[in-house]
């Protein structure tokens, strides 16, 4: 698969009093930063779009692919950043530019299965965020698209667009697939990517970025130097620790334990902690400590307490899987001392997709036995329908009268009220429809997520969509009793 990025380097900096691109930021010139984020990734084709002719200099020098024009319009941008993808290198430059390719010299079919756009002014972008974006992108175009998106939208199913977002918040750099080249040729004046984005919602994938200044561009001489300071702060945020998974990885249960510290120098080492015995016999790692998992010493064995949500929303189901794998699982996470179930399932939610839920109802309680990283597990999972508190707050203004005041919580009921800080946001923190992507932590690895609304429609579809435990699929589908019990092994 062949994909092309477009480094997107017009902007004439009007709200920055000068060219905010030639700005330094960490001893170099700013659009130098995406320029080295993007060299290490396998794009088939990487051209610089650019009116300035300091940067294409540089460019040049440095035998980094270049157009520079002196259009104003960044939609005649992005058409001569598409339309130099079906020109080889090397070809002579066309009357009217000074660059050195013409876009409108030239057309025929993309040499490129998508391209990913990327401003000039986004100093934190990450490689590693990138190098998600074109993961996911073959992810997706390699599947089935589980959330209903017919493969009539674009070839061979290459029908997403990739997007970098963070807690529902969606930015840019953005992918898009070849079949959409036609309609960014087309933009009216002044128009970017979001005018195609607009028109195509039920197409974006999220990918999560690692933190929110990736997103963050360069408007202002404060913007650069608080984005400046952040980056001092964190220490090189683009060597930001994270794991990348095979497609070998293994679908498994969730916690969210802390990270591991440092290692200590050697003169002060920390007495080994990779395994210790509590009153009860049983061993527990680092990671464990937190959560209600215990592994047997000496034997490869984990029990593990779990809670999970079925949370529909305009009739689609909420599914997460490790990236690379194909098993679909609800969400939630694992149980810590003294605390209620119920409780573990708002907290995991809120702290998974930054979002208030609201428990409805007890669905039922699974017995899962399966393999995991060598060892059987051993999982007892408690089952809930949730709603998002937002709707729960729709729901009783309907029905309360306008001059009465809504009915509070009786007293016997004081663990529930626990489970709905007033004080938080109602509304969703994540997108309602489509696909996006997470992070979760188990046994100290970090593990990417990815989680998709499925109409509920495709769950009763046999083979459609793999789900794990597979016996839970009534308990969310069928008209059962108010809970149920089932046992399963994989």
């Amino acid at each position: 698969m062949n994909i092309a990025c477009i480094i997107m380097a017009s902007g004439e900096g009007k709200r920055f009093g000068g060219n905010k691109l030639l700005a330094p930021f960490r001893g170099e010139p700013l659009y130098r930063r995406i320029i080295r984020t993007t060299s290490a990734l396998p794009f088939s084709d990487r051209l610089v779009v650019t009116r300035h002719m300091e940067i294409a200099a540089w460019c040049r020098e440095n035998g980094v692919r270049v157009l520079l024009h002196d259009l104003p319009e960044r939609n005649r941008a992005i058409r001569l950043g598409l339309e130099a993808l079906t020109v080889q290198p090397g070809s002579a430059p066309a009357a009217g530019l000074s660059g050195t390719h013409s876009a409108d010299a030239h057309s025929g079919t993309p040499s490129a299965d998508a391209c990913l756009f990327c401003p000039a002014d986004q100093p934190l972008v990450t490689e590693e965020s990138l190098r998600r974006m074109l993961q996911v992108f073959g992810d997706v175009s390699s599947t089935s698209d589980v959330s209903g998106t017919s493969d009539a939208h674009g070839p061979s199913g290459i029908s997403r667009i990739i997007r970098l977002s963070f807690r529902g918040q969606a930015g840019a750099p953005v992918l898009f697939p070849a079949f959409l080249f036609p309609e960014l040729m087309k933009l009216p004046p002044a128009s970017g990517g979001k005018a195609v984005i607009a028109r195509h919602p039920e197409l974006v994938t999220a990918v999560e970025a690692q933190f929110p200044e990736e997103l963050s561009d360069v408007d202002t001489p404060e913007d650069l130097r608080a984005l400046e300071m952040r980056s001092l702060e964190t220490q090189e945020l683009e060597g930001w620790p994270t794991k990348n998974l095979s497609a070998e990885a293994v679908l498994s249960p969730i916690n969210h334990a802390a990270p591991e510290a440092s290692p200590a120098p050697a003169e002060h080492a920390a007495p080994d902690t990779s395994s210790a015995e509590d009153a009860f016999g049983l061993c527990k790692t680092p990671a464990e400590l937190e959560d209600l998992r215990f592994t047997l010493p000496g034997r490869a064995f984990t029990f593990a307490v779990r809670t999970a949500g079925i949370l529909i929303h305009e009739g689609r189901l909420l599914l997460q899987k490790t990236i690379g794998e194909n098993e679909y699982y609800l969400p939630g996470g694992h149980v810590q001392p003294f605390e209620a179930t119920e409780q573990t399932l708002v907290r995991e939610l809120r702290e998974e997709l930054h979002s208030e839920v609201e428990i409805l109802d007890f669905a039922g309680i699974g017995e899962n036995f399966f393999p995991w990283e060598g060892r059987t597990i051993q999982q007892l999972c408690f089952y809930y329908r949730v709603r998002f508190r937002m709707e729960a707050q729709d729901t009783r203004a309907a029905v309360a009268a306008p001059d009465t005041a809504p009915a509070q919580t009786c007293q016997d009921n004081a663990p529930q009220t626990d489970l709905l800080p007033p004080k938080m946001p109602a509304a969703p923190g994540i997108p309602t429809e489509g696909r996006f992507e997470g992070f979760d932590t188990a046994e100290t690895e970090r593990y990417h997520l990815e989680y998709v609304w499925v109409p509920l429609p495709e769950l009763e579809i046999p083979g459609r969509i793999r789900l794990f435990p597979e016996k839970s699929r009534p308990m969310i589908t069928g008209n059962l009793p108010a809970s149920i019990h089932f046992i399963d092994t994989q």
